[in-house]
Protein backbone atom coordinates (compact mmCIF):
# COMPACT_ATOMS: atom_id res chain seq x y z
CA UNK A 1 0.00 0.00 0.00
CA UNK A 2 2.69 2.45 1.08
CA UNK A 3 4.65 1.49 -2.38
CA UNK A 4 1.88 2.18 -4.07
CA UNK A 5 1.41 5.90 -3.04
CA UNK A 6 5.11 6.62 -2.74
CA UNK A 7 4.79 5.44 -6.90
CA UNK A 8 1.97 7.28 -7.49
CA UNK A 9 3.38 10.43 -5.96
CA UNK A 10 6.75 9.87 -7.80
CA UNK A 11 4.92 10.08 -10.79
CA UNK A 12 2.77 12.86 -10.21
CA UNK A 13 6.09 15.04 -9.57
CA UNK A 14 7.43 13.64 -12.53
CA UNK A 15 5.02 15.01 -14.70
CA UNK A 16 4.13 18.34 -12.57
CA UNK A 17 8.01 19.02 -13.46
CA UNK A 18 8.24 18.54 -17.42
CA UNK A 19 5.14 20.13 -18.33
CA UNK A 20 4.40 23.57 -19.30
CA UNK A 21 0.61 24.72 -18.77
CA UNK A 22 -2.81 27.21 -19.30
CA UNK A 23 -5.39 29.00 -17.58
CA UNK A 24 -8.89 27.87 -16.82
CA UNK A 25 -11.30 27.46 -14.15
CA UNK A 26 -11.29 24.43 -11.73
CA UNK A 27 -14.64 23.98 -9.68
CA UNK A 28 -13.94 20.85 -7.47
CA UNK A 29 -12.47 20.56 -4.00
CA UNK A 30 -9.51 18.19 -3.11
CA UNK A 31 -12.05 15.52 -2.77
CA UNK A 32 -12.29 13.18 -5.81
CA UNK A 33 -15.12 11.62 -6.55
CA UNK A 34 -15.56 7.98 -5.46
CA UNK A 35 -15.52 5.01 -7.77
CA UNK A 36 -18.79 5.06 -10.73
CA UNK A 37 -19.71 8.28 -9.39
CA UNK A 38 -20.52 10.97 -12.40
CA UNK A 39 -20.96 14.28 -12.24
CA UNK A 40 -22.12 17.44 -14.78
CA UNK A 41 -20.00 20.14 -14.29
CA UNK A 42 -21.63 23.75 -15.75
CA UNK A 43 -20.15 27.64 -15.33
CA UNK A 44 -20.04 30.59 -16.05
CA UNK A 45 -16.41 31.64 -16.83
CA UNK A 46 -14.02 34.64 -16.25
CA UNK A 47 -11.63 33.19 -18.52
CA UNK A 48 -8.06 35.04 -19.80
CA UNK A 49 -7.29 34.66 -23.32
CA UNK A 50 -4.05 35.31 -25.80
CA UNK A 51 -5.10 37.46 -28.13
CA UNK A 52 -2.78 37.75 -31.48
CA UNK A 53 -1.18 41.16 -30.96
CA UNK A 54 1.82 40.87 -29.61
CA UNK A 55 1.42 37.81 -27.34
CA UNK A 56 -0.42 40.32 -24.98
CA UNK A 57 -2.87 38.35 -22.52
CA UNK A 58 -5.91 39.76 -21.86
CA UNK A 59 -9.87 38.78 -20.70
CA UNK A 60 -11.96 38.28 -24.37
CA UNK A 61 -15.18 37.57 -22.98
CA UNK A 62 -16.78 38.80 -19.79
CA UNK A 63 -18.65 35.16 -18.96
CA UNK A 64 -18.60 32.41 -21.36
CA UNK A 65 -20.27 28.74 -20.05
CA UNK A 66 -18.80 25.90 -20.11
CA UNK A 67 -20.21 22.47 -19.83
CA UNK A 68 -18.76 18.91 -18.84
CA UNK A 69 -18.71 15.89 -16.73
CA UNK A 70 -16.52 14.31 -14.57
CA UNK A 71 -16.25 10.86 -12.95
CA UNK A 72 -14.70 8.54 -10.49
CA UNK A 73 -12.19 6.20 -10.94
CA UNK A 74 -10.60 3.60 -9.15
CA UNK A 75 -7.63 4.05 -6.02
CA UNK A 76 -9.49 7.92 -5.98
CA UNK A 77 -8.59 8.90 -8.63
CA UNK A 78 -11.33 10.99 -11.15
CA UNK A 79 -11.11 12.17 -14.55
CA UNK A 80 -13.34 14.97 -16.69
CA UNK A 81 -13.68 16.67 -19.87
CA UNK A 82 -15.06 19.80 -20.11
CA UNK A 83 -15.87 22.51 -23.32
CA UNK A 84 -15.16 26.47 -22.48
CA UNK A 85 -17.72 27.43 -25.62
CA UNK A 86 -16.83 28.74 -28.02
CA UNK A 87 -13.33 28.04 -28.34
CA UNK A 88 -11.65 25.96 -25.49
CA UNK A 89 -11.88 21.70 -24.72
CA UNK A 90 -9.81 20.37 -22.06
CA UNK A 91 -9.24 17.11 -20.19
CA UNK A 92 -8.46 16.45 -16.76
CA UNK A 93 -7.06 13.56 -14.23
CA UNK A 94 -6.85 14.26 -10.46
CA UNK A 95 -5.68 11.94 -7.77
CA UNK A 96 -6.82 12.45 -3.94
CA UNK A 97 -3.16 11.98 -1.93
CA UNK A 98 -4.94 11.83 1.21
CA UNK A 99 -7.51 8.69 2.28
CA UNK A 100 -10.89 8.98 2.54
CA UNK A 101 -10.98 8.08 5.92
CA UNK A 102 -8.42 11.15 7.52
CA UNK A 103 -10.46 13.91 8.49
CA UNK A 104 -8.07 17.01 9.41
CA UNK A 105 -7.97 17.94 5.68
CA UNK A 106 -8.33 16.55 2.09
CA UNK A 107 -5.34 17.48 -0.61
CA UNK A 108 -5.36 16.18 -4.67
CA UNK A 109 -3.28 16.76 -7.40
CA UNK A 110 -4.69 17.76 -10.69
CA UNK A 111 -3.38 17.91 -14.25
CA UNK A 112 -5.39 19.53 -17.48
CA UNK A 113 -4.89 19.49 -20.52
CA UNK A 114 -6.93 20.82 -23.55
CA UNK A 115 -6.41 22.87 -27.14
CA UNK A 116 -7.80 26.03 -28.16
CA UNK A 117 -9.62 26.98 -31.22
CA UNK A 118 -8.83 30.27 -33.15
CA UNK A 119 -12.44 32.07 -34.34
CA UNK A 120 -13.20 30.11 -37.41
CA UNK A 121 -12.05 26.92 -36.34
CA UNK A 122 -9.63 26.72 -39.01
CA UNK A 123 -6.12 26.40 -36.78
CA UNK A 124 -5.66 25.29 -32.79
CA UNK A 125 -3.01 25.99 -30.32
CA UNK A 126 -0.62 23.19 -29.19
CA UNK A 127 -1.74 21.11 -26.51
CA UNK A 128 -1.16 23.08 -23.16
CA UNK A 129 -0.86 21.57 -19.88
CA UNK A 130 -1.97 23.22 -16.19
CA UNK A 131 -0.85 21.27 -13.52
CA UNK A 132 -0.98 21.94 -9.67
CA UNK A 133 -2.22 21.01 -6.15
CA UNK A 134 -5.75 21.40 -4.16
CA UNK A 135 -6.20 21.51 -0.03
CA UNK A 136 -9.64 21.47 1.32
CA UNK A 137 -11.96 21.12 4.58
CA UNK A 138 -14.67 20.11 5.30
CA UNK A 139 -16.25 22.82 7.32
CA UNK A 140 -20.28 21.72 8.78
CA UNK A 141 -21.29 20.41 4.93
CA UNK A 142 -19.32 23.51 2.95
CA UNK A 143 -15.77 23.00 1.49
CA UNK A 144 -13.42 26.23 1.35
CA UNK A 145 -10.88 25.18 -1.11
CA UNK A 146 -6.96 26.49 -1.97
CA UNK A 147 -4.99 25.72 -5.08
CA UNK A 148 -1.98 26.43 -6.79
CA UNK A 149 -1.10 25.86 -10.51
CA UNK A 150 1.68 26.37 -12.72
CA UNK A 151 0.72 27.34 -16.26
CA UNK A 152 2.45 28.16 -19.54
CA UNK A 153 0.14 29.97 -21.86
CA UNK A 154 -0.92 28.30 -25.55
CA UNK A 155 0.35 29.64 -28.70
CA UNK A 156 -1.81 29.14 -32.09
CA UNK A 157 -0.07 26.53 -34.72
CA UNK A 158 2.78 28.71 -36.57
CA UNK A 159 3.73 31.12 -33.72
CA UNK A 160 6.78 31.19 -32.79
CA UNK A 161 7.00 33.73 -30.34
CA UNK A 162 6.95 33.08 -26.27
CA UNK A 163 4.22 33.90 -24.29
CA UNK A 164 4.50 34.61 -20.18
CA UNK A 165 3.68 32.20 -17.66
CA UNK A 166 1.68 32.30 -14.94
CA UNK A 167 1.96 31.42 -11.11
CA UNK A 168 -2.26 30.92 -10.08
CA UNK A 169 -3.72 31.06 -6.79
CA UNK A 170 -7.36 29.75 -6.49
CA UNK A 171 -10.25 30.25 -3.88
CA UNK A 172 -13.04 29.04 -3.51
CA UNK A 173 -15.66 27.38 -1.43
CA UNK A 174 -18.14 24.57 -2.80
CA UNK A 175 -21.70 25.15 -1.29
CA UNK A 176 -24.20 22.61 -1.15
CA UNK A 177 -27.62 23.39 -2.82
CA UNK A 178 -29.31 20.04 -3.28
CA UNK A 179 -28.17 16.41 -2.09
CA UNK A 180 -24.98 15.71 -3.98
CA UNK A 181 -25.14 19.12 -5.70
CA UNK A 182 -22.45 21.76 -4.85
CA UNK A 183 -22.37 25.80 -6.23
CA UNK A 184 -18.49 27.11 -6.54
CA UNK A 185 -17.87 29.98 -6.42
CA UNK A 186 -14.06 30.69 -7.30
CA UNK A 187 -11.48 33.11 -7.81
CA UNK A 188 -8.29 32.45 -9.43
CA UNK A 189 -4.95 35.08 -9.13
CA UNK A 190 -2.73 34.85 -11.66
CA UNK A 191 0.81 36.15 -11.10
CA UNK A 192 2.77 36.79 -14.50
CA UNK A 193 6.21 35.14 -14.20
CA UNK A 194 7.89 37.49 -16.28
CA UNK A 195 6.88 40.61 -13.60
CA UNK A 196 4.09 42.13 -16.80
CA UNK A 197 0.31 42.16 -15.04
CA UNK A 198 -1.37 39.97 -12.82
CA UNK A 199 -5.13 39.12 -13.73
CA UNK A 200 -7.94 38.18 -11.37
CA UNK A 201 -10.54 36.21 -12.88
CA UNK A 202 -14.04 35.11 -11.29
CA UNK A 203 -16.32 32.05 -12.14
CA UNK A 204 -19.22 30.52 -10.71
CA UNK A 205 -19.88 26.76 -11.49
CA UNK A 206 -22.38 23.66 -10.55
CA UNK A 207 -21.87 20.18 -9.80
CA UNK A 208 -24.66 18.38 -10.60
CA UNK A 209 -25.00 14.45 -9.68
CA UNK A 210 -25.84 11.93 -12.65
CA UNK A 211 -27.75 9.36 -10.87
CA UNK A 212 -28.46 6.20 -12.58
CA UNK A 213 -32.32 5.61 -13.32
CA UNK A 214 -34.00 1.93 -12.24
CA UNK A 215 -35.80 0.09 -14.88
CA UNK A 216 -38.79 -1.28 -14.02
CA UNK A 217 -38.69 -5.40 -14.98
Amino acid sequence: MQRSICTSLTLCLFIFILLPSCITTNYYTARTLKKGEKKIVAGADNLVWMTEEEGFIKKQLAFSPSLGIAAGLPHRFEAGIRAFFPYLFEANVRYQLSPRIFRWFDMSVNLHSGILFDENFKDYSEPYFKYGFTISKEIRSIQPYFSYYLNKNFMIHGESEEFPGYSVFTFGIALPIFEGDMLFPEFNYLVNQWGGKDFITFGIGLRASLKGRKTKK
